[in-house]
């Protein structure tokens, strides 16, 4: 016999369910992940954070006169003039 109900965990497009592990974007870079945890804002990058950013983005090559995007966190990565040092911001 057949429960009468289904389990509505047991669909696939369930709520219920649970990015796996393998599927998870873990950034190697701390300011890009405490950036993508907030909503807006801007943060100062050395050139060490430029080069994590360039590894974990592949595509990504940082020019100073263009901004990027960073996949699809919605954060950008450009030079900043007033501060004269390249930003990340949200």
């Amino acid at each position: 016999m057949h429960p009468i109900g289904r389990d509505p965990m047991s669909h696939p497009q369930s709520p219920g369910k649970f990015v796996p592990d393998v599927h998870r974007t873990v950034h190697s870079n701390q300011k890009v992940a405490q950036l993508k945890n907030k909503t807006n804002g801007k943060i100062a990058l050395t050139v060490k954070d430029i080069q994590q950013i360039e590894n974990e983005f592949p595509p990504l090559k940082y020019d100073a006169n263009k901004p990027k995007r960073l996949g699809n966190t919605g954060i950008i990565i450009k030079f900043d003039k007033t501060i004269n040092k390249p930003v990340i911001e949200k």
